[in-house]
């Protein structure tokens, strides 16, 4: 089975220093990407990265066309193997699975 690179954009990733502050979408990004590595076991990997990393939102084109041109509103963006797959929401697990087939 391939090997499939998910790579995450997001506006904030929680911090175990401050388990009370969390952002409910970063929760659900990992949440999502938990079940797709279930589904995709040894088929997946993944990054995220939070707006504190900005020479990352860089060194991805797209990313940056989009944060310049979007904003924060944009985030999360989802992309598999290098194409986005979503913008603006997490999407459903199945979703992102069928993006890496």
């Amino acid at each position: 089975m391939p090997k499939h690179q998910f790579e995450v954009f997001v506006k904030s990733v929680p911090c175990p220093c401050s388990p009370g502050l969390s952002d409910r979408d970063a929760e659900k990004v990992y949440a999502v990407l938990e079940e797709v590595k279930a589904r995709l076991g040894e088929g997946m990997t993944y990054t995220v990265h939070a707006l504190n990393n900005l020479a990352a939102f860089r060194a991805n084109e797209q990313m940056a066309a989009l944060l310049r041109d979007e904003g924060h509103d944009s985030l999360p963006v989802f992309f598999v193997d290098g194409e986005m797959v979503s913008k603006g929401t997490v999407p459903e697990a199945k979703r992102l699975v069928d993006a890496a087939r």
